[in-house]
């Protein structure tokens, strides 16, 4: 009996949430979470994250919008709003993308009509890191590579106003 009551006391508060949870998989929806924690695959459509942003394992956002993220694994972001600073450790890709500033740790950043502030590529391995700037892209400050190895491909309507530091710019 404890155990039906328990299961039906869990309905109402499912039937309210935006989010639900099955399997290491979170979904979100339109609506509004005062912070977002999760482990394993995340997807997000139409969500507003008001506070922290920490995702463990593969973020994939359409059109959420975003206060701070931290994410350690890989993300998709697409028509995504972020106000603060966005840290990745994995692949990022971005399309049609706002964002404060970037840090990532990976060998590859793909942004796609996307405008972000400062572009930071932290030392991941000795391979080249790579970042490409396709369509209208625009990074608003630095681009910097710490391990000194960078490339930048570059769309020619995609602009970066700062300098390409420990990288350069190839065709």
């Amino acid at each position: 009996m404890k155990r039906k009551l328990w299961i039906v006391g869990m309905l109402p508060m499912l039937a309210f949430s935006h989010c639900t949870e099955m399997y290491g998989q979170t979904s979100c929806h339109d609506g509004e979470l005062s912070h977002l924690n999760a482990n394993g695959m995340v997807s997000l459509a139409g969500t507003k994250v008001m506070g922290d942003t920490q995702v463990r394992g593969q973020l994939s956002a359409h059109g959420a919008t975003f206060e701070s993220i931290a994410i350690n694994g890989t993300a998709e972001l697409n028509q995504v709003t972020a106000s603060k600073d966005m840290v990745v450790k994995g692949f990022l890709v971005m399309k049609q993308t706002k964002a404060c500033n970037v840090i990532a740790t990976a060998n590859r950043v793909e942004l796609y009509d996307t405008e972000v502030g400062e572009l930071h590529l932290v030392k991941h391995q000795e391979e080249p890191q790579t970042v490409i700037l396709a369509g209208n892209s625009r990074v608003k400050g630095n681009i910097k590579f710490d391990q000194g190895n960078g490339r930048v491909v570059m769309s020619p309507s995609a602009s970066v106003v700062g300098k390409i530091i420990g990288g350069e710019k190839v065709s």
